[in-house]
Formats: C-alpha cells, structure tokens, sequence
C-alpha cells in the first residue's frame, strides 16, 4: 500500500498528486512542492550519473518508488509503501491504466478533476487502501504558471 500517489510530467508538472494515509502523508502534505523535488531527483539522477531509470530511493523514515515512461515523460512515485514485494508490479501497472486511459490527454492545459478517477483504479489494484485524505488538483493557472518556468528553463 502507498501512502502518497504521484503522477507528474518529467518538468515537474503535477497531473495528480494525493495523500492516502500515514504519519508522513499527514505531516508534509504540499504535494505541489514535492512534485518539483521529485522530478528534480529524476533529472540529477539522469543528468549527473548518467541513469537511465530511478527505481528507488530510501530515507530514513520513507521509501519512493519510481517509474518513468521516457516517451510520453511521466513519472509515477509510490511513496512509503508497506512492503516492497509487489512495488514494481503495481508502479508497471499503475502507469499502464494511467497512460491508456489518459495518454491522449498528456501535454494538453489539464482542467480540475481530469485524472481524479485514477484513484478508482489505484483502489482496484490495492495499492492504496481507501479514497484521498487530501489532494491537489492542478488547475489551468497552475499549470500555466509550470510550463512557463519550464519554458523558461529550457530556453537557458
């Protein structure tokens, strides 16, 4: 089971970023910043070792679980799982309900709620163990604001 559930655009743009439960969950609930350090992480992982693919990294209390699709630039992020059995079977399953139900609708200004019945799906597969206690949603201003500092960015 996740504690956190992060889907967000290799930029750093959050598409859908919610917290189902757990002290850590509770205790840092801006999910918008952590997108950021999330595709950061994948960035220096990429750009300053030369790693194809971030599986996992472990802090002291909390473990994220990666999984990136390079083609359609989507990170999906398991945070705090309990157990690391099936992580990698649920993130490859998780991100192949996420992209056919949503690949069309990738790199396109998301309105409120465009990816909220993914959590049905998470439900589903039991990777979390009931509905949100707390969520972003990107909103069109929001993501405008993102792909202008990433724009901008890239431009460098």
């Amino acid at each position: 089971m996740a504690d956190d559930v992060f889907v967000l655009q290799t930029s750093g743009i959050p598409l859908f970023a919610k917290c189902y439960g757990g002290d850590y969950c509770k205790l840092h609930p801006d999910h918008a910043l952590q997108t950021g350090f999330l595709a950061a992480m994948y960035s220096f992982a990429e750009e300053s070792f030369g790693q194809e693919e971030l599986k996992s990294v472990v802090f002291q209390d909390i473990r994220l679980d990666f999984k990136i699709d390079k083609e359609k630039e989507i990170i999906m992020v398991f945070a705090n799982p309990l157990g690391t059995e099936k992580v990698e079977e649920r993130l490859n399953q998780a991100m192949d309900i996420f992209l056919k139900k949503y690949g069309s609708k990738l790199g396109l200004i998301a309105q409120e709620g465009t990816f909220d019945e993914f959590e049905n799906d998470l439900l589903n597969l039991n990777i979390v163990r009931s509905k949100a206690m707390g969520d972003i949603k990107p909103m069109k201003s929001e993501m405008s604001l993102w792909k202008r500092f990433v724009n901008k960015l890239r431009r460098k």
